[in-house]
This record gives C-alpha cells, structure tokens and sequence, in this order.
C-alpha cells in the first residue's frame, strides 16, 4: 500500500529520467513517511544527500497539497545540485579523509 502511496505523490515530471544526473530518491522511513534524497554520482563515488524533506501519508486534500509543495522543494534542490556539479566550481568541502584534492586552477 505504501508503495502506492510513494507514485501517486510523485507527478510524471518530478520522476527523475534516466539522463537525469542528479536523481531524486525517497525511501519509507518507520513512521510511514517517505523520505527524500538526491543520489548522484561525484568522483567516481556514489554519493546519497539527504535533503530533510519527506512526504506524508494521507488523502486529505490538505496533506495533497504539502505533498505537492514538499515535491516542488526536492525538484529545485535537484535541479540546484545539478546545476552545481555541471558548473566548473568545485562542489566537495575538503573535510575528509576520502576527499580527492581540488586544485583552484
């Protein structure tokens, strides 16, 4: 039933297509909201980005209308995040053991 839920809180044009360089993601959680995260693919390295937004289960046309509001926000830090690692600035702080050198040339 959730699974349900999860496609008909997302419209044809917030599903990510296969060209799509940043994807949006979600995953059920415990409390039966789905959570949403960008996926995308930086370095040669699979990276997940929470985002902090999740939809919540309902038919309401009130909880509809967050969850329309709440897809809007997750498309335009997608697009955001997109938009960032196709530019030619540097998109990874320096802050981990992992973390490949960036020169600022």
């Amino acid at each position: 039933m959730l699974n349900t839920f999860k496609y008909k809180a997302m419209s044809s044009s917030t599903v990510a297509s296969k060209t799509d360089l940043v994807k949006l993601r979600s995953r059920s959680s415990s409390n039966g909201r789905l959570t949403l995260y960008l996926d995308y693919v930086q370095f040669g390295e699979r990276v997940r980005e929470s985002i902090g937004l999740s939809l919540i289960p309902g038919k309401s046309p009130e909880v509809k209308e967050k969850n329309r509001k709440t897809m809007a926000k997750a498309e335009a830090l997608r697009l955001e995040k997109e938009n960032e690692l196709l530019s030619d600035a540097p998109v990874r702080d320096n802050n981990g053991a992992k973390t490949p050198f960036l020169s600022q040339g």
